[in-house]
């Protein structure tokens, strides 16, 4: 089981090829409820309806893991730490960050920052 950052599900999406490989490979796939708020923050932005609606049959596949009290503890946890050692990154991440630290899952990514997240398994392609 892996969670999966946005950068891997608009790459999923767009029919990546790295991506559906990956995707191929990893058993089951949820999605931290933070990664549905940036995809749908994006679509609704641009107000088109049949895209809102491909994004939300798209996300409607996965199981979302919530970004729940014992969650925002460990965001929490994770801000002052990333932040004593001057390498913070960008909050909406930090969250996606704890959510997969949380449940004891990897990450899939492309974004390198999360690297920088201690005890975080970070899944690349």
């Amino acid at each position: 089981m892996a969670l999966a950052d946005t950068s891997f599900l608009i790459d999923l999406m767009k029919k990546d090829a790295g991506a559906r490989k990956l995707y191929n490979r990893v058993s089951t796939i949820s999605i931290p409820s933070v990664v549905v708020a940036e995809l749908m923050a994006g679509v609704e932005k641009k107000g088109n309806s049949n895209a809102i609606r491909r994004v939300d049959n798209f996300l409607s596949a996965f199981m979302c893991a919530g970004f729940t009290c014992e969650v925002a503890r460990e965001y929490g946890k994770l801000y002052a730490l990333l932040y004593s050692k001057g390498k913070p990154i960008p909050e909406f991440d930090m969250m996606i960050a704890a959510t997969a630290l949380h449940h004891g899952e990897p990450l899939i990514t492309k974004d390198k920052h999360f690297r920088e997240v201690p005890g975080l398994e970070v899944i690349g392609y």
